[in-house]
C-alpha cells in the first residue's frame, strides 16, 4: 500500500532554498509543505508550566533543546549497512530523544490524518516548534545525507516533506500495517526503548529495529523495495519519528 500524504492545512506552501548534491554541487530545493509560523505560545506555556523548563538531564533545559537544538547530535556511530540497502547511524543523544517525547506530549494533538490510507497517532514536528523543524532539516542536509549518499551517490537532497512523531500503546494506536511511503529517502529514530512489541519490521529484508539503539536513525528508499510496519505493541509506549525526505519533483 503506498502511504500519501494528504494535507489540506492553510499553512501549506513551499519555499525555494539551497540544497546540496555530490554530483552537481547546489540545488534548489523546496524544504518543506509547512509554512513555518512563529512557536505557538500555548505550546510553549504548557511545556514551561508543565516539566519542559525543568533541567531533566544536566544543565541543559527541554526548552533549550527543543528551540535552540542544544545537546542534540550524536554521531558516535557512523553509518552502517545493517541489511539489504538499509543504512543505520547514530543521530540523537538519548536527552534530547526525552525531550523531543516530552514537547510532542505538551503539544498534544495526537491523532490520525483525514483520508490517510495508513493511519497513524502522530504529530508532525512543524506543529510542535517550527524553529525545530527548520533545525531538523538542516542537520539532517548537512550531517545525514552525506552520509547516504557515500552509498548512494546519486541522490539530491531536497529537504524534508514531512517529519512527524508516532505514538503506540494499548487501547491507541497499536500497530501499523505493511506499506510504501511516497518520498526520495524514508527514516525512522528510535525515540525510547521502554516497550515490548512494536517492532519497525522489514519483511523482504527480513530486518527488524530491535537492536538497535535509542538515538539511531535507519534510513532506506521510500519506494518498492522497502515495504514495512510496526508490530502489535504488547506493553509500554513507543514513540517513534519518521522523516520523508522530499522526492526531486513536485506531485502536486
Amino acid at each position: 500500500m503506498i502511504h500519501p500524504r494528504i494535507r489540506t492545512m492553510s499553512q501549506i506552501e513551499r519555499r525555494s532554498i539551497s540544497g546540496i548534491s555530490l554530483v552537481n554541487g547546489p540545488i534548489g530545493f523546496k524544504p518543506t509543505k509547512w509554512a513555518l509560523q512563529p512557536e505557538p505560545t500555548q505550546f510553549i506555556q504548557r511545556f514551561i508550566i508543565g516539566q519542559g523548563c525543568a533541567c531533566h538531564d544536566g544543565c541543559v533545559d527541554d526548552l533549550e533543546r527543543i528551540l535552540g537544538y542544544a545537546d542534540a547530535i550524536d554521531e558516535s556511530a557512523p553509518i552502517t549497512k545493517v541489511a539489504d540497502e538499509l543504512f543505520a547511524m547514530s543521530c540523537w543523544t538519548p536527552q534530547f530523544c526525552k525531550a523531543l517525547i516530552r514537547a510532542a506530549e505538551a503539544a498534544g494533538g495526537f491523532s490520525a490524518q483525514p483520508g490517510d490510507p495508513v493511519p497513524g497517532h502522530e504529530i508532525s514536528l512543524a506543529l510542535i516548534s517550527p524553529r525545530l523543524f527548520e533545525a531538523v532539516q538542516d542537520d539532517m542536509g548537512m550531517r545525514i545525507w552525506p552520509q547516504l549518499q557515500q552509498h548512494w551517490p546519486l541522490i539530491d537532497y531536497h529537504g524534508i516533506n514531512d517529519v512527524f512523531i508516532i505514538k503506540y500503546e494499548k487501547g491507541g494506536q497499536e500497530e501499523l500495517r505493511q506499506h510504501h511511503d511516497v518520498a526520495q529517502v524514508s527514516a525512522s529514530v528510535k525515540l525510547n526503548d521502554t516497550y515490548e512489541g512494536a517492532l519497525l519490521d522489514f519483511p523482504r529484508q527480513n530486518f527488524t529495529n530491535a537492536q538497535l539503539p535509542v538515538g539511531s536513525l535507519l534510513a532506506w528508499p521510500s519506494l518498492v523495495t522497502h515495504p514495512h510496519g510496526s508490530t502489535p505493541i504488547t506493553s509500554g509506549v513507543k514513540y517513534s519519528l519518521t522523516i520523508w525526505f522530499e522526492l526531486p519533483i513536485s506531485l502536486s
